[in-house]
């Protein structure tokens, strides 16, 4: 990925149009090109021979990203489909084929929209909406074309970051898998939480740009003890717990800790995942990243996915798979359908079965609270979480405060 990299940028159509001062595509536009990328979407298409869908197809198929802005319209129709798929879909469902990142950035229903930019029946629209939740992709919710700017812009540079750097390992698209020793993984890319800012430095001359002192808590305790055997077999661990509770921070640090020679695999979707390891790419001394697992279990590619990681656990030494999952996930894999109704989660719960769960807790307790209160000292981030926190919530200030910032700097309302 060059320095002018394309980003196809799909959009409902209404988006185009509205609000008046600045679309949200042309934020969406800026974004892009603040990043360093190069936008290309059907407006920028000339007028061709070719069939409007052939040329979709050649057009998203050769950028290196597919970034997509949904809002309230479904849109017309591409003809001469088998089904009823609007040029939105159409294009996303192509990347999809293509294999290259998708980024998903979603109207927020609150938003004020004019009712003439809203289907009259929305069950085209909603479906989609539906569909793309359940995609097997991040979905981010943005409310302004400020606030979308802002999102297309950290999402785009912290992939740059990530797949830059990554070697070519012999696997067809390994631009889209992170291999590399656990020692020179950035704990960002990973999946932790940029944490919050805090006025000066500490005493030590700890960056901002640092992760905050680490607070071991009992389920810390209780992964490592899990973590052990996989140094001479092979083990999945699950951590499952609420939004911004550390749940990947936690797996990072344990890891570190335990399995600092090791390598660690860190595919994009569920296909690269296969793919890497039907190519041989996930040998002894390996841990497998499944941070956000819902990503790697969610459609068909879910299912394959969940079927060859079960085939490497039953045949693999010296393999750890770490996974992340907020409660809501869990159970609805881990529950089984009503006589007669279709079962989308069998591999994935066959899959989960095999796992150790590791609960992590919304809430620092009262050790919890003391030792961090000790490391607060060396870090004015923590001082500010746990003067901040109610009710222990110390690990939801630190890593969710900046999108908290964020809504408020965008919020559509005083």
């Amino acid at each position: 990925m060059d320095g002018q990299g394309a980003v196809f940028v799909s959009r409902t159509s209404e988006l185009a149009s509205y609000p008046g001062t600045r679309s949200y595509v042309q934020a969406a536009v800026d974004g892009v090109l603040r990043a360093g990328f190069r936008p290309m979407d059907m407006s920028y298409f000339s007028a061709r021979d070719e069939m409007p869908a052939e040329y979709c197809v050649r057009a998203v198929s050769e950028c290196d990203m597919h970034l997509a802005i949904i809002g309230f319209c479904y849109g017309s129709l591409v003809p001469n489909q088998p089904d009823d798929v609007s040029y939105t879909e159409f294009e996303f469902l192509t990347a999809t084929q293509a294999r290259i990142p998708r980024l998903i950035f979603m109207i927020d229903e609150d938003t004020p929209f004019p009712p003439r930019l809203i289907d009259a029946h929305r069950g085209a629209i909603d479906g989609f909406r539906t569909r793309l939740r359940s995609a097997g992709v991040l979905v981010k919710v943005v409310g302004s074309p400020d606030g979308l700017e802002a999102a297309v812009l950290h999402a785009l540079g912290e992939l740059r970051s990530q797949w830059e750097r990554i070697p070519p390992y012999g696997v067809p698209d390994s631009r889209h898998l992170l291999n590399r020793p656990i020692v020179e993984c950035d704990p960002i890319i990973l999946g932790v939480h940029r944490a919050i800012q805090a006025v000066g430095e500490s005493d030590d001359g700890t960056r901002e740009d640092d992760l905050p002192e680490f607070v071991i808590r009992a389920h810390d305790r209780a992964l490592r003890a899990e973590i052990a055997p996989a140094v001479t077999g092979s083990k999945l661990i699950v951590l499952v717990g609420g939004s911004s509770t550390g749940k990947t921070r936690s797996a990072v640090e344990a890891v570190r800790e335990l399995l600092s020679d090791w390598r660690l695999i860190y595919a994009l979707t569920a296909a690269d995942l296969v793919t890497s390891i039907a190519a041989g790419q996930v040998t002894a001394r390996t841990v497998m990243w499944l941070d956000e697992s819902q990503i790697y279990l969610e459609g068909n590619e879910g299912a394959e996915a969940a079927v060859a990681i079960r085939g490497l656990l039953g045949e693999a030494h010296e393999l750890l798979v770490v996974g992340t999952l907020w409660p809501e996930y869990w159970l609805s894999y881990m529950r089984p359908p009503a006589p007669g109704v279709p079962d989308p989660y069998r591999q994935a719960r066959q899959l989960l079965k095999a796992a150790v769960k590791v609960d992590v807790p919304d809430r620092f307790g009262e050790a919890d609270l003391k030792l961090a209160r000790k490391l607060a000292a060396k870090d004015p981030r923590l001082a500010v979480a746990l003067a901040t926190q109610r009710e222990g919530g110390v690990a939801q200030v630190l890593a969710g405060g900046p999108d908290l910032i964020d809504r408020w700097h965008n919020a559509l309302s005083p």
